[in-house]
């Protein structure tokens, strides 16, 4: 009998420990937005819960690092928006949340976050076709810098491509940066390459060819 209470003790101190480690682990989730507003922090709790459900199917690789890389407001498509991206280990997503509207409205889109630095750069229409793109510059230390441009269109985020199908603009040395050469209101993609001995400048330019970004001319001089 002496046994079976100390079995049965056993058993509660353990059920005990267990769901203080929960409320200690939810509580950790919520610090990761400490420094934002209230009202962000409420809009942003169900996608922090969306997130840890589904790691469990390891979509996220370190749910442990999970933590906010940007946080700001942008105007886009005449609308303001509170824009974050939430990043756990080399992956990370992009979160608008309408704050203009009465109704919340989040949109999510993962992108790929290669280094410790990211920034949400211009909002622009870079293609004109009449929708704003958001630029996201992400640092990889000595492995270069990347910039994505996400359209939002019809209430739907999506990537600006490539010719070859690739989201990502990569310059392994200097930056990847927008200029309207021809001033026609379509902008061309500039991504810098490291010169050759006996030159200063070195660039790629990627033009917009009705779909998608294709390399169009290089330059060195």
């Amino acid at each position: 009998m002496k046994n079976e209470y100390m079995l049965q003790f056993l058993i509660i101190v353990m059920l005990l420990c267990f769901s203080q480690n929960l409320l200690a682990g939810g509580e950790n989730q919520s610090r990761l937005l400490e420094y934002a507003s209230e009202d962000l922090r409420n809009k942003c709790d169900s996608q922090l819960v969306a997130f840890q459900e589904r790691n469990k199917d390891g979509e996220w690789e370190f749910h442990s690092n999970l933590e906010i890389k940007e946080n700001t407001k942008a105007e886009i498509n005449g609308k303001e928006y509170t824009v974050l991206i939430i990043a756990t280990g080399g992956f990370g997503e992009l979160i608008l949340i309408d704050s203009s509207g009465s109704k919340e409205n989040i949109l999510s889109r993962k992108i790929n976050v290669p280094g410790m630095h990211v920034r949400i750069g211009k909002v622009l229409d870079l293609n004109k076709d009449g929708y704003d793109e958001i630029t996201i510059y992400a640092s990889g230390g000595a492995h270069g810098s990347y910039a994505y441009f996400l359209s939002l269109k019809n209430d739907t985020l999506s990537f600006i491509e490539k010719a070859d199908g690739d989201i990502s603009f990569f310059a392994l040395v200097g930056w990847v940066h927008t200029k309207d050469f021809d001033k026609d209101g379509v902008f061309e993609i500039v991504v810098d390459r490291k010169p050759s001995e006996g030159k200063t400048e070195s660039y790629d330019i990627y033009k917009w060819d009705g779909a998608h970004y294709a390399l169009k001319d290089q330059v060195e001089k």
